[in-house]
């Protein structure tokens, strides 16, 4: 065994953990336990994949994560802060400032246009004119530049999807949740989201988690997590 200089060994820099990360709908013959004592670091700049078939865990297990459920046991933390034992009223904050979503069918509002639905995350904070031109940046950064005007009708599944990252990334989170970001998608389109998040992970270092069932999205990946049954059975 090579022993390294302690000047040599690097840090883990996690972004977030989950400890004996358990939950259980239900009481008695009617529970289901959807996660079972589930364990995983997450670091800074990962670009990691968790697979499994329908009915695994994969998306109570993004639920966890995104402080949008509560676990039965265990813990979860984003930042060395754990999250899965603070307040409702308090966790909004969290989801909002560390955290940015993408989902499946891009929950776009139709009668907003393109720049307006990336501003949505940041409506409380006003329509200040530094945040209007991030949206416009983001909005070329995601190959969408000249389409701001146009409304969710009038743009393909896939531009639906670039607006609905570039609202994810739009305050800046340090995680960014994907849920089958591609299952709406052909299979050329969602490649190219999917190569799309990879570059933003690559250029700005952005840390991805993308839950899916498409193997095609696994050679984009540093890690590949594995779920069956709620319990993770393979990691790499």
């Amino acid at each position: 065994m090579v022993y390294k200089d302690k000047n040599e060994i690097e840090e883990k820099n996690i972004l977030l953990e989950a400890k004996n990360l358990t939950k259980i709908y239900g009481k008695g013959d009617l529970a289901v336990k959807a996660l079972d004592n589930i364990n995983l670091e997450i670091e800074e700049g990962d670009f990691m994949v968790v697979m499994g078939p329908s009915g695994c865990g994969k998306t109570t297990l993004l639920n966890m994560f995104g402080a949008l459920d509560k676990p039965t046991e265990g813990e979860v933390s984003i930042g060395r802060v754990e999250i899965s034992k603070i307040k409702e009223s308090k966790l909004y904050k969290i989801r909002r400032e560390k955290i940015g979503f993408i989902f499946q069918t891009y929950y776009l509002i139709p009668t907003l246009n393109a720049l307006q639905n990336i501003l949505i995350p940041v409506l409380p904070d006003g329509k200040k004119e530094e945040l209007i031109k991030r949206a416009k940046s983001l909005m070329k950064e995601v190959g969408l530049e000249g389409k701001e005007h146009r409304k969710p009708s009038q743009l393909s599944g896939g531009e639906q999807q670039r607006v609905a990252i570039a609202r994810a990334l739009i305050l800046d989170p340090s995680l960014i949740l994907a849920d089958e970001p591609t299952g709406n998608l052909d299979t050329k389109t969602g490649m190219g989201i999917i190569e799309l998040m990879r570059g933003l992970n690559q250029r700005e270092g952005k840390t991805f988690l993308i839950v899916t069932h498409d193997q095609r999205i696994t050679k984009f990946c540093q890690r590949v997590i594995n779920l069956e049954d709620g319990r993770i059975v393979e990691a790499d």
